[in-house]
């Protein structure tokens, strides 16, 4: 076994020096391509090892499982967005209908003598020939809703 390891030394002398006789260059350049295949091999290795943790048919339960996850999640993201977008529409839609709704009374208060010169002529007909302010005025259950958006 010695004898093969001192043989082998000695070719690989007599052939870096034949080398370097016909090419006129060290091993250096041979040393740096074996140095860039070992770099590969390793990229080659780690790559291939990442691969397998999601290539077994337990990294294929685990990736299985993060796409659920992500879906579950992203649903329950995208439901609060949109309910939080929503909840802000219907405040600003609510308050302006509560301050529509608060001069009312005030428009048909100003109409009133009109409306009741077109009731006597016959012009329009109402279910009552009389409209009291308290007809136009929300009722009492509706109050509270518009003292809480008018604050």
């Amino acid at each position: 076994m010695a004898l093969a390891r001192l043989q082998s030394t000695r070719d690989a002398q007599i052939f870096s020096k034949a080398s370097f006789k016909y090419s006129r260059q060290s091993s250096n350049p041979v040393d740096a391509i074996a140095t860039q295949i070992k770099g590969m091999v390793k990229r080659t290795q780690g790559f291939l090892k990442m691969l397998e943790s999601y290539a077994t048919p337990e990294g294929l339960k685990k990736l299985h499982k993060k796409v659920l996850d992500f879906a579950v999640e992203g649903e329950k993201e995208l439901f609060h967005v949109v309910m939080t977008q929503v909840n802000r529409t219907l405040d600003k839609v609510a308050k302006r209908a509560v301050n529509a709704a608060a001069i009312i009374p005030m428009v048909i208060g100003t109409l009133q003598p009109l409306i009741k010169q077109a009731s006597k002529m016959g012009l329009v007909e109402f279910p009552h020939d009389e409209v009291s302010n308290e007809d136009l005025m929300p009722s009492p259950e509706h109050a509270d809703l518009i003292e809480a958006f008018n604050a």
